[in-house]
């Protein structure tokens, strides 16, 4: 009991901490932009946004950080063969949220619009039908999972020495999975408040969890892979507690109530998520079926050096996601409200700032991409990786920098064309790879090429038009941003290589000195080609009032 005390009161600790400094840091921009720019309305707004923005932001940093540490120290450990099985057990969950992601995709949306107009009596109706749908879900869910962990080496090529290692680790992952359906629904109190920063501190707590855990058990224990599904699930567990406790905090009109149950209310939030379902179906077979084509294709170290080559790009994107789920919340409460002009202003702000987020990695990763993997993995095939990642992130040049518009659709509830574009892009990327894979000598490079290049196709033709005409905007309103974007990134490219090119890096400091160069260059680069001179004064200034809050603290 003292134990459980001492760690309740440490964790309580930390949380707090975080909190505070995020606050503090936060107040201290908020004022310095009041200061600069005369902001007096809505400040309660742009208050919330710039905590959630520096929370998400401090949230990313330290779950890169700690990927990247972890990454080799795992690869060391288990081999990068084994570790594969990671990734494509995390894809083999994402195949079973095609089916739960009909309620779960589009829960969040109907809870928040009925709490923002105050009509918590339909809100809990849609809170309380959500979670027994996921509970149901999860019992008929549990047989289907127990036979592929069973037969697992009859559905994937694996060694015989690693099966039992590789049936733990799915059985974990798995029961993670169900563990945080369980929990699902409990995320909407942070988003239905958009108080995201909340989540962000969450998310820091867990991932320092999670590494925890791992390097324990890898420096004390017998080495098997499944110790990364018990860090996995622990975090799950953590995570979901505390969701619950945000729901009886921030939002105490939510709650769990039998009675309250309707099947019309889950047949209405199915008929909407069942075109994001779909969506997700076209979006595993764009992206997440690379690991398994190349297992059953390529070969089993042709998967795991794949995944390790998607650890960046992931990364990348990962950090897209982040900066553009600041604005949801905001975008669906104000839908709610038909208050279309800030809508308006938040897409134009979210597609130069998750642009410039895009730039930046591209431009280090292709530049100095073979020296990075040189050192970081010293074990495995620089060259291969780096193209591997090159060809994985070319088509973020795009997505990257529209990112937000993805979530215009679940927004406006407008998903049906967007579902059946993004089914037929998959259709026409999985035939694609594997032909290319049975006839040509592309191997893996074909499993990560062929999905950026539909990806752009599918983006610049239909998916950008239809965004436009969803909010009534002109066909063609996106487009200049998004040229722009492209253009910024490949004049840093040439230009890093020109400054990179006569010297020789062959250790971290001399890596880090030199991504700087090129980060600086590239950041020159798109706030002179993306951005307009008010633009680049009110994104400087930002900078600069970052840097003061952190001096004053």
């Amino acid at each position: 009991m003292d134990i459980l005390f001492l760690l309740k009161l440490t964790l309580k600790f930390v949380f707090e901490g975080i909190l505070q400094n995020v606050k503090v840091y936060s107040h201290n921009i908020l004022k310095h932009l009041q200061i600069q720019f005369g902001i007096r309305t809505k400040m309660s707004k742009s208050k919330t946004f710039i905590i959630n923005l520096t929370a998400q932001i401090l949230s990313f940093a330290v779950s890169m950080g700690i990927s990247f540490f972890l990454s080799p120290f795992i690869v060391k450990n288990v081999g990068s063969e084994t570790y594969g099985f990671v990734s494509l057990g995390n894809n083999f969950i994402s195949y079973v949220t095609l089916l739960t992601g009909t309620i779960n995709s589009m829960a969040s949306r109907f809870v928040t619009i009925e709490f923002a107009k105050k009509d918590y009596l339909k809100a809990n109706q849609y809170f309380s039908s959500v979670f027994v749908a996921n509970a149901a879900m999860s019992l008929i869910l549990l047989i289907p999972a127990v036979l592929v962990v069973v037969f697992i080496d009859s559905i994937v090529n694996i060694s015989t020495e690693i099966v039992s290692d590789v049936r733990a680790l799915w059985a974990i992952l798995f029961l993670q999975f169900f563990i945080g359906l369980l929990f699902n629904i409990f995320s909407v109190a942070t988003f239905a408040t958009n108080r995201l920063y909340l989540s962000s501190i969450q998310t820091i707590i867990g991932q320092c969890i999670r590494a925890l855990i791992i390097i324990l058990c890898y420096s004390f224990f017998p080495t098997h892979i499944w110790y990364i599904g018990i860090a996995s699930i622990s975090v799950t567990v953590y995570t979901g507690l505390i969701n619950y406790w945000y729901t009886k905090k921030l939002t105490p009109q939510l709650k769990v109530k039998r009675h309250l149950f309707s099947f019309v209310h889950i047949k209405e939030i199915f008929l909407s998520g069942i075109w994001n379902s779909i969506s997700s179906l076209g979006s595993i077979l764009l992206e997440a079926l690379d690991l398994l084509i190349a297992n059953l294709f390529v070969g089993e170290t042709a998967m795991g050096i794949l995944s390790v080559s998607k650890t960046i790009p992931s990364a990348v994107s990962s950090l897209i996601g982040t900066i553009v789920n600041i604005f949801v919340p905001g975008l669906t409460i104000d839908f709610a409200k038909n208050e279309f002009l800030s809508i308006k202003r938040q897409i134009t702000f979210s597609m130069i700032l998750c642009g410039f987020v895009t730039c930046l990695p591209i431009s280090v990763l292709v530049v100095l991409g073979n020296e990075f993997y040189s050192l970081w993995q010293p074990t495995l095939d620089a060259k291969v990786l780096q193209i591997l990642s090159i060809l994985t992130v070319s088509g973020f040049m795009v997505s990257g920098t529209i990112n937000v518009i993805f979530n215009i659709f679940t927004v406006t509830n407008k998903v049906k064309i967007p579902a059946l574009v993004q089914i037929a892009s998959g259709v026409v990327n999985t035939i694609t790879v594997l032909v290319l894979v049975n006839v040509t000598d592309l191997g893996i490079y074909a499993v990560a090429g062929v999905s950026s290049i539909v990806a752009i196709l599918k983006n610049l033709i239909i998916i950008v038009p239809y965004a436009s005409k969803c909010l009534n905007f002109k066909v063609t309103v996106f487009y200049p941003q998004i040229v722009k974007c492209i253009l910024s990134i490949l004049t840093s490219i040439a230009i890093g290589f020109i400054v990179t090119f006569p010297f020789n890096i062959n250790n971290w400091v001399e890596l880090i000195l030199f991504a700087i160069i090129v980060v600086v260059v590239s950041s020159i680069v798109y706030l002179l080609i993306c951005t307009n001179k008010n633009d680049r004064k009110t994104i400087v200034n930002y900078v600069k009032n970052i840097l003061i809050s952190f001096s004053e603290k």
